[in-house]
């Protein structure tokens, strides 16, 4: 308890572990509040002090990791009003500023996590509801000395029924009186049925307000209001009142229904009644009833008052009956021998009424040669029922291999003809950037030799007669030619005296699983680096860095985004010191950039040199470059961080870069620089990108968007200390993965998903995109499909609960972002992706979130 930061009262630590009730209020969009009103632990119920909690007698609870910005209605909806809390540690609230977040307790809750601080559970469903009776009152005239004749109305209307059972409170003249206990069963009209109990054989006992000891109420605590939510009574303390039975009185409550089965065993008792029952009357079922003994007990139990009730029921019917034993026989009379042997085969027939038939004579023979008959073609029947089931699971064998081989065929075709597709669309882009590309060079040309122009005016200015200017043209002359053969040289002398590298990765790596891999990530960013990631959330990390070209972080600012990709880049091992030189890269983007030239460099005509915009950059390129000739780069992968990307158009100054995410797996990126020189990159390159919001940045266009991942990062409570993690002193030891072995693990070439219901539900979800005016492209569903291949096995999507979530995080991740538009556009698009994504957690969420910006603001967008 030291830890809260300020002082608390010490007997807190008795409430830790222990079951409290408590009233839930749900004010905010961010948290709400638990009022503990009852507390059970160790078996005994107490009422809870609420000054232990200070600040009204309540603590804030507040969600957390992937439930972070789940609407508090949804809450609302899941556990209402009574929640049963089960605390296992309390926290100092930093957030407390006594307005939307009054409580200076604080819970994080997110049932997910191994070891959360607190668990929640609607009261109604938890095992601590049974061990109340839920005191209710009544709106009747009737006495409670029988049945009630119809259901009965609440004496408040507001009352909600939390426990199984009830008793009701009832005033009379004689003072207070509590009837039970009844179970309940609410009808269309809004009124309760009450019924008495089997465990209690049909018998509800009265217990006078005296004998009750205790009657627990729980408060609504929310300002202005503090009437009782409902009101409860200990079980174990009435069961033992009525048990003792010595101080409470009994009340026969037998339902109708029940008294055909007393019948029943009655005249079964009854020598007289078994022997003349067709041809007796209800004055000998009268005669037995009474004569019944009490001792032979069962349930339910016929004693004196249920007699009573017996005889009472049957004087009624016997003013209204006919004789029953004559009618039978008058019946029996007129009905043929083969209707008869009809109904002793049907299963419907009284037992008495088949003693009747089979004293015939000759249907009893006639029964049995029927009898064997029918068994001869029922065991006919059942062979050739099996012989027709055997050919049918045949038939759908060879169906659902058929299906399964033209799923095979279509996908095969679809790939042929998308590879047609993108083969164009490769071309078509690749002319586009070739036409920017020479546009923008020309434009480069012109301002050059404008500079180049008043250079030479502003020299011509200078010389004073002829032969000065001969001179000093001489001198020009000749030190250019100077400066160009020897900067003509520098490009290439800087690769040559480049050394070659020798990189060194983690000696046991073949010998380690995919799984291994992935504990050994999640040990690194989680543990070491303090980030709070769940195991999915890692290996969809891993899988788009490795799966896709380019990924982009996206959130607001302060989120964590730049410092995620400096802690990814180290637990891969590309910031250690294991290795002579880093394999990442940070580059922050400037606004106003419109070329590759602005952060790499170009070749000067000029001074016939290659200029470095940003050194580091172009050294690193450089040694790619001379990595991908010698064939040795892929040892390692290399990450180039595009820091605040979006405080320029992405698609100008990083075109170059566009059209190799399509072939990036097969080889890299090229880099002209002017002057017919060009870099090859390596394929294991990847580039990072981070993105913020506001009025200061440029929109992210769908032609990036189609080619990138989006990881959205949300608001998380960090480490104390882990604002201060310095990644290459955290990482300086850490053995890399080879970029071989980081393929093996996070990249599936295959587009085929096995999981049948994934499958078909990312095809519901591309057509109703399609239908909806937001048709996904050829790229983006392919995209999709590798991930989901990929992530599979590392997610364990085998399981129920993890079925869906490789799909959950490559929709939101691919799809969602390119989701922009007036409402009247979007709005039905959607609607109808959140009714078909209940099984996709992230993706309803992100739609969620869309959703109430666009009923707000008028306007649809993934970035707000």
């Amino acid at each position: 308890m030291s830890d809260y930061g300020y002082d608390l009262d010490e007997r807190l630590d008795d409430y830790l572990e222990a079951n409290l009730l408590c009233w839930a209020f749900y004010p905010t969009a961010k948290a709400f509040s638990l009022f503990p009103q009852l507390c059970l632990r160790n078996g005994e119920i107490e009422k809870v002090d609420s000054a232990i909690f200070q600040d009204g007698g309540s603590f804030t609870v507040m969600p957390t990791g992937n439930l972070n910005g789940i609407p508090i209605s949804t809450f609302a909806k899941q556990y209402g009003e009574l929640v049963v809390a089960k605390a296992k540690q309390f926290r100092n609230n930093d957030s407390y500023d006594g307005s939307y977040i009054k409580d200076r307790l604080l819970c994080l809750f997110n049932p997910n996590y191994p070891h959360p601080d607190i668990t929640l559970e609607r009261f109604e469903d938890a095992e601590i509801s049974r061990l109340f009776y839920q005191v209710i009152e009544v709106e009747t005239a009737e006495p409670f000395s029988k049945p009630f004749s119809r259901p009965v109305s609440l004496a408040d209307a507001q009352t909600e029924l939390f426990c199984p059972y009830v008793f009701v409170k009832h005033e009379a003249k004689t003072g207070t009186c509590y009837y039970g206990p009844f179970t309940h069963n609410t009808t269309d009209d809004g009124r309760v049925e009450l019924t008495a109990t089997k465990s209690y054989d049909y018998h509800i006992f009265k217990i006078t307000s005296d004998l009750v000891e205790n009657e627990f109420p729980v408060f609504r605590r929310e300002e202005g209001d503090y009437s009782p939510i409902c009101r409860l009574i200990e079980k174990g303390a009435a069961d033992s009142l009525i048990e003792d039975a010595s101080e409470v009185d009994s009340i026969d409550w037998l339902p109708k229904k029940e008294l055909p089965q007393i019948f029943s065993r009655i005249i079964n008792g009854s020598e007289e009644m078994n022997e003349q029952y067709q041809r007796g009357t209800l004055q000998k079922l009268k005669s037995a009833i009474l004569d019944y003994s009490t001792s032979q007990i069962q349930s339910p139990l016929i004693d004196d008052a249920r007699k009573g009730r017996l005889v009472e029921a049957v004087s009624e019917m016997e003013s209204a009956a006919l004789d029953a034993s004559g009618l039978l026989n008058s019946v029996l009379n007129e009905i043929s021998d083969e209707r008869l042997q009809e109904l002793v085969v049907s299963e419907d027939a009284y037992p008495y009424i088949k003693d009747r038939l089979l004293r015939s004579s000759g249907i009893k023979e006639r029964i049995n040669e029927e009898t064997q008959a029918l068994k001869a073609r029922s065991a006919a029947a059942e062979e050739e029922l099996k012989e027709l089931q055997g050919k049918i699971c045949e038939a759908r064998q060879e169906e659902q291999r058929a299906r399964k081989d033209a799923d095979a065929l279509v996908q095969e075709r679809l790939a042929a003809e998308s590879e047609k597709l993108e083969k164009m669309r490769q071309d078509y882009e690749q002319l586009c950037e070739d036409t920017d590309r020479k546009k923008s060079e020309y434009r480069q040309a012109v301002v050059d030799n404008d500079r180049l122009k008043r250079e030479v005016d502003d020299i011509l200015s200078t010389l004073n007669n002829e032969a000065t200017s001969t001179g000093k043209i001489l001198e020009s002359e000749i030190l250019r030619k100077v400066v160009n053969t020897v900067k003509e040289l520098d490009l290439k002398k800087g690769e040559a005296d480049s050394p070659s590298i020798t990189w060194e990765t983690r000696c046991d790596e073949d010998q380690l699983s995919n799984e291994e891999v992935v504990d050994e990530l999640e040990k690194r960013i989680v543990s070491l680096a303090g980030r709070s990631l769940n195991r999915n959330e890692v290996i969809n990390l891993a899988i788009c860095l490795m799966q896709g070209f380019v990924t982009t972080f996206a959130g607001k600012p302060g989120t964590g985004k730049t410092s995620l990709s400096n802690i990814l880049a180290g637990a891969l091992g590309l910031r250690s010191k294991v290795n002579p030189a880093p394999r990442f890269t940070e580059i922050d983007v400037e606004n106003g950039w419109t070329s590759y030239k602005d952060y790499i460099g170009y070749h000067n005509p000029i001074t016939n040199t290659y200029e470095a915009a940003n050194p580091r950059v172009f050294d690193a390129m450089r040694q790619l470059s001379r990595e991908s000739r010698e064939r040795d780069s892929e040892a390692l992968p290399y990450i180039f961080l595009l820091d605040e990307a979006n405080l320029s158009p992405i698609e100008h100054y990083w075109s170059p870069f566009l059209r190799t995410c399509d072939t990036f797996t097969k080889k890299g990126a090229e880099v002209p620089l002017g002057r017919d020189e060009n870099w090859a990159l390596p394929a294991s390159v990847r580039f990072l990108a981070t993105v913020n919001f506001d009025h200061t940045t440029e929109e992210l266009s769908p032609r990036f968007l189609d080619r990138s991942w989006v990881i959205t990062l949300e608001s998380q409570e960090l480490a104390e200390d882990s604002c201060d993690i310095n990644v290459d002193t955290l990482f300086s030891n850490v053995s890399p993965y080879s970029y071989e072995r980081l393929m093996k693990a996070f990249y599936s070439s295959s587009t085929r998903i096995d999981d049948e219901q994934v499958d078909g539900l990312f095809k519901m979800l591309v057509n109703i995109c399609a239908k909806q005016a937001l048709p996904i492209s050829q790229r983006s569903q392919l995209m999709v499909r590798r991930y989901v291949a990929a992530a599979s096995p590392l997610m364990k999507a085998q399981l129920t609960d993890n079925q869906f979530a490789p799909l959950d995080f490559a929709f939101s991740q691919k799809v969602l972002p390119l989701i922009s538009g007036s409402r009247e556009s979007i709005e039905p698009l959607v609607d109808a992706l959140l009714k078909e994504c209940r099984s996709l957690t992230l993706t309803t969420k992100h739609l969620e979130r869309m959703r109430e910006y666009g009923e707000s603001n008028g306007y649809y967008q993934y970035f707000i």
